[in-house]
C-alpha cells in the first residue's frame, strides 16, 4: 500500500536522486578556472554561471538506473518480494555510485588534468549516495517487517 512507512522512505531516496541530479557533487581548479562536478557532467564555472563542459557517463547512468528502480519499487507495493529484491539492488547502486564519486579523479578530462590543482574538494552532495543508501535499508526492513507479519497471519489461518 502506498500509505506505509516504506513509500515515504523509498519517496525521500527519489527526492535525494532527483536533488544529486541538480546539485554539486565536487569541484577542481585548473589555472584560475573553477570547475564544478555534478552527476550529469564537468561544468565550467564563470561570473556568469556554470557552464556545461564535458558529460560524466558512469555517474549519470547509475543515477537514472537508480531513480527507475526506486520508482518501480514504490508502485510495486503488492509484489513485497519483487520489492525486497529491488531495494537490495538499489542499495548495491547507491554504493556503487558512492564509490564513483569517490573516484571522480578518473573522470576529469586529460586535458584538465596536466593543469589541475591536485585535488577535488569535493562538497556535502557527495554524501547524498549513502543517505540514499540509508534509506532504501530503513524501507528494506520495513517491507520484510510487513512480509513477515503476512506469513504470520496466513500461517494462524
Amino acid at each position: 500500500m502506498l500509505q506505509r512507512i516504506q513509500t515515504i522512505y523509498l519517496g525521500a531516496s527519489f527526492l535525494i536522486g532527483l536533488l544529486l541530479s541538480m546539485i554539486s557533487i565536487g569541484e577542481f581548479q585548473v589555472g584560475v578556472e573553477n570547475y564544478e562536478i555534478r552527476t550529469i557532467g564537468i561544468f565550467f564555472v564563470d561570473s556568469d554561471g556554470a557552464v556545461f563542459e564535458e558529460p560524466v557517463t558512469a555517474l549519470s547512468i547509475v543515477l537514472i538506473f537508480h531513480l527507475l528502480l526506486t520508482a518501480a519499487t514504490i508502485f510495486k507495493f503488492k509484489d513485497r518480494k519483487l520489492q525486497i529484491k529491488l531495494c537490495s539492488f538499489n542499495i548495491l547502486l547507491m554504493l556503487v555510485l558512492s564509490a564513483l564519486v569517490f573516484f571522480l579523479d578518473y573522470t576529469v578530462p586529460a586535458r584538465l588534468k596536466e593543469e589541475m590543482v591536485p585535488a577535488i574538494n569535493y562538497k556535502w552532495g557527495a554524501i547524498l549516495p549513502f543517505l540514499s543508501a540509508i534509506l532504501q535499508f530503513l524501507a528494506l526492513k520495513a517491507i520484510q517487517k510487513d512480509e513477515k507479519l503476512i506469513r504470520s497471519i496466513d500461517r494462524i489461518r
